[in-house]
Formats: structure tokens, C-alpha cells, sequence
């Protein structure tokens, strides 16, 4: 038991950033609808739920966007019972060579 507690809540904390990721993804993908029915990105969460975003319970949710040109958004992510410091950030202008999401 002492070895499999500890590893059981290692697990679950990797779950929950997996969660926090996906959030991210989702957000993401949700403010791109949100720009072809509004022609600029949106910086509040509760407009991207109709385009179908679900933001999961334990994730924070936080959104940047800029009216450009070019317009560009930043989606940023945190779960409250992931990884202490973990936080999962998704940038529409990452710099050349570099990925969308970075988590870490």
C-alpha cells in the first residue's frame, strides 16, 4: 500500500493534466469556428460554448485574443488537481518551427 498510493495519485495527476490539455485542443479548435461566424477571435469563454466547447470542471480556462492585423488568440489551461506548475498554453501565432501547445 505505501508503494501504491503514491503511484495511484502520480497517475491520477497526469490524468488531469492529460484534461487540461485536451481543454486547450478544444478551446482552440472552438475559437477558429468562433472567427468564421464573427470575423475576430473572442477573449470570453461562455462564446465559444456555441460552437460546442466544453470546459471540464476541474480546468481553468483562460483566452487572449488580439484584433491584428493579424488577429491571433491565446488559450491557456490549468488544472486545479493536475501537477502543481502544470499549465498548458495554445498559441494561433506560435514562432516559426515551435508547436501550437506547449504544456509544462
Amino acid at each position: 500500500a505505501a508503494i501504491a498510493i503514491p503511484q495511484f495519485a502520480a497517475y491520477r495527476a497526469k490524468g488531469f493534466d492529460a484534461r487540461s490539455a485536451s481543454d486547450c485542443r478544444n478551446a482552440a479548435t472552438s475559437e477558429e469556428a468562433y472567427f468564421v461566424g464573427n470575423a475576430a477571435y473572442t477573449s470570453t469563454t461562455s462564446d465559444l460554448t456555441s460552437n460546442g466547447f466544453v470546459q471540464s470542471a476541474d480546468t481553468s480556462v483562460s483566452l487572449a485574443a488580439t484584433a491584428g492585423p493579424p488577429a491571433t488568440f491565446t488559450v491557456t489551461c490549468t488544472s486545479t488537481k493536475g501537477t502543481a506548475g502544470y499549465q498548458c498554453v495554445w498559441s494561433s501565432a506560435p514562432g516559426a518551427g515551435a508547436a501550437n501547445l506547449i504544456c509544462g
